[in-house]
Parts: structure tokens; sequence; C-alpha cells
């Protein structure tokens, strides 16, 4: 081994313990895949990589694609329907300045 101590599952705080056992169940099975940690994930605080010792199991939970900020896909979406609309706004503020502001100097 390289040094590090292992965690005990039961020493760690029960939020804790729920994402261990997201990121346990997201490595195998049905579930593979599935889990995105968030930046409020408390796993999410801890130096990566470390040991936890779960059922006299050995895990190594390390970080390989960072966290999701954000609600996903409809975030995405959502984002980008906000985006436009703040342009269409920014074009009219435009082209009504430039009308209006030719009608207030000729007279």
């Amino acid at each position: 081994m390289d040094g590090r101590t292992a965690i005990e599952y039961g020493s760690l705080s029960a939020a804790e313990r729920r994402a261990v056992d997201r990121i346990v169940a997201n490595s195998s099975g049905d579930d593979y895949g599935t889990y995105e940690p968030r930046l409020e994930n408390p796993i999410v605080d801890r130096e990566p990589p470390f040991l936890v010792e779960r059922n006299g199991t050995l895990y190594t939970i390390r970080q390989d694609g960072g966290t999701t900020i954000g609600p996903g896909f409809f975030g995405f979406v959502l984002g980008m329907g906000v985006a436009a609309v703040g342009l269409v706004i920014c074009v009219a503020s435009g082209i009504g300045y430039v009308v209006l502001g030719r009608r207030g100097t000729d007279g």
C-alpha cells in the first residue's frame, strides 16, 4: 500500500456514508455510471484519493471527472433560453437607441 490509512465506514457521517454507498453502487451493477457528485457532496471536500473500509472490503474513492455544478441538461437548456432572451433585449435596446436617438436630435 502507499501509506494511506483507511477510514472506517462507521466513522463517517451519515451524509458521507450515503455518498460512499452511491459511489460504490455507481462502480458496478445497474447503477454503473449514473452518479455525479454535486459540489455540496460531503465527499467532495476530502482530498482524493482516499480509502474507505466497508464490510471488510477496502475501497479507493478517487475523483475522475469533477463535480456537477448545475441541474444537468435541463439547466443547460434553461440557461441558453435566458441567454437568448438577454440577446434579444440587447439588440432591441440598440435598435431603439439608434431610432429614438436620431429622432430626438432632429429638432
